[in-house]
C-alpha cells in the first residue's frame, strides 16, 4: 500500500510539472502573440504609424471610412510650410501624388481628424481623391500642402519654394530615399482643382512635377505659352461642362495646345475630359459611401426630405436647386433634424454632405472620378 501511494504521488508530481512547462509555454506564445498585435506596441516608423492609426478602435463605424494623415510643419530657411501627408500601407511605388486645394481651402481638408492630425477637417470629395491615390501601387506618399495666402487661400508664385521644401521634406525625412551617393526619387504627380489646378500645371511647366491634373480651371494663354516652349509635361484638363466659363477657358487652352499638331483628345502630351466630371443622382449608397458619420438610414432621410422639399427629382435623383446656394441645411433642420444629421458638421467649408452635394450638382467642385484617368494618363505619356 505504502508503494502504490509513493507511485501515486511520483505521478502526479510529474503531471505537475509538465502543467506547469506547458503552460509556461502557452503564456510566452501568448506574450509573444500579444507583443505582436497589441495595438499598444506603438511604432516609429511613419508608414506603421498611419497604419496603426487606421486599425485602431475605429471612431467611424459607419459611412465614408477615413484617411488618416500626419500634419507637420515644414521649416527650410526660414520658410514654414503646412503639410499633411498619408502613406501608403503596401506600396512598392516611389511617387508622390501631391494635392493641391482650391482658393479659401487648405492641406486639413484632404484627410480625417485623427490624433495624427487634430485639426484636419476631411471633406468628402478631397478625402475620397486622397483615399483612391493612397491605394494605388504606384504611389508612395499622398502629400497635401497647404498655401501661404490664409486671407484668400489660393496658391501664387511665392508658393512654388514651399512646395519644393514639402516634397523635399517627404523625400529626405519620410520616404528616405535620397542618399548622396545613389538618389533614388520617383516621379511627382500634381492634382489640383480651380487655383490648386492652375498652379499644377504651373508647377508642371516648371518642371517641379511630371503631370498635373487640373480641375474646373482654365491656364491662360502666358501659360500655355511657356508649357509650349518648354518639354510638354503631361497635363490632364478636367472641366464640370456646368461651369459654362472655365469650361470655355479650358476648351480654349487644349485648342491652343493641340493646335500645333492638329492633335485629338488622345494627344500624348495633352487631354481634355468633358465627360467625367458632370452631376450624377444623389442615393442614399452615394451618401453613405461618401460622408463619415453617415448611416444608410440617415441618408435615406436625407434623399426623402430634399425630394419632398423639390430639391431633388424624385424619379431621376438629380438635383434640381443648386446647393451651394439653396436652404437644404434649414429644410433637412426643420424636418428631419438630429435624426438625419446626427454628428454632420453643416458650416460653410467644414461639411462633408454639403461636400457630397455639390460634387454631384457638379459645377466648381473637385472631381475624384478623373483621379485615376489622370494617373493612368500620366504613366502612358511618359513610358
Amino acid at each position: 500500500m505504502r508503494k502504490e501511494r509513493h507511485q501515486h504521488a511520483f505521478t502526479s508530481l510529474r503531471l505537475c510539472t509538465l502543467c506547469v512547462f506547458v503552460g509556461l509555454a502557452f503564456s510566452w506564445v501568448s506574450l509573444a502573440h500579444w507583443l505582436q498585435l497589441s495595438p499598444e506596441v506603438v511604432s516609429t516608423n511613419p508608414r506603421q504609424i498611419n497604419q496603426q492609426a487606421a486599425n485602431d478602435d475605429d471612431p467611424y463605424p459607419e459611412g465614408a471610412p477615413p484617411v488618416i494623415g500626419i500634419r507637420e510643419d515644414v521649416v527650410t530657411a526660414g520658410r514654414t510650410t503646412e503639410i499633411v501627408y498619408a502613406t501608403t500601407s503596401a506600396s512598392t511605388g516611389q511617387d508622390i501624388a501631391l494635392l493641391l486645394h482650391g482658393c479659401s481651402h487648405s492641406a486639413l481638408k484632404f484627410f480625417s481628424p485623427s490624433p495624427s492630425c487634430s485639426t484636419c477637417i476631411g471633406l468628402s470629395e478631397e478625402m475620397q481623391i486622397a483615399r483612391i491615390l493612397v491605394e494605388q501601387p504606384s504611389i508612395a506618399v499622398v502629400l497635401a500642402v497647404t498655401s501661404q495666402d490664409r486671407k484668400s487661400g489660393c496658391w501664387g508664385q511665392q508658393d512654388t519654394a514651399h512646395v519644393q521644401d514639402a516634397v523635399e521634406y517627404i523625400w529626405k525625412q519620410v520616404l528616405e530615399l535620397q542618399t548622396p551617393q545613389q538618389p533614388q526619387h520617383g516621379r511627382l504627380w500634381a492634382f489640383g482643382a480651380s487655383s490648386g489646378g492652375r498652379f499644377a500645371a504651373q508647377l508642371a511647366v516648371e518642371g517641379i512635377v511630371q503631370g498635373a491634373m487640373v480641375g474646373v480651371m482654365s491656364l491662360g494663354s502666358a501659360l500655355i505659352k511657356k508649357w509650349m516652349q518648354q518639354s510638354q509635361p503631361p497635363i490632364y484638363l478636367a472641366p464640370m461642362p456646368r461651369d459654362k466659363r472655365t469650361l470655355q477657358g479650358t476648351l480654349q487652352d487644349y485648342s491652343d495646345m493641340t493646335r500645333i499638331n492638329n492633335q485629338n483628345n488622345l494627344h500624348k502630351h495633352a487631354i481634355l475630359d468633358t465627360d467625367t466630371c458632370t452631376p450624377f443622382p444623389v442615393t442614399a449608397v452615394y451618401l453613405h459611401q461618401r460622408v463619415p458619420h453617415m448611416t444608410l438610414i440617415m441618408a435615406q432621410q436625407i434623399v426623402t426630405e430634399l425630394q419632398t422639399s423639390g430639391h431633388m427629382d424624385a424619379t431621376t435623383g438629380m438635383l434640381l436647386k443648386d446647393p451651394t446656394k439653396s436652404d437644404w441645411r434649414d429644410i433637412l433642420k426643420a424636418t428631419c433634424g438630429g435624426e438625419c444629421l446626427h454628428n454632420q458638421p453643416l458650416g460653410p467649408g467644414v461639411s462633408p454632405l454639403a461636400k457630397a452635394l455639390h460634387r454631384a450638382w457638379a459645377f466648381h467642385e473637385y472631381c475624384s472620378e478623373a483621379t485615376l484617368k489622370a494617373l493612368d494618363f500620366f504613366h502612358n505619356a511618359v513610358s
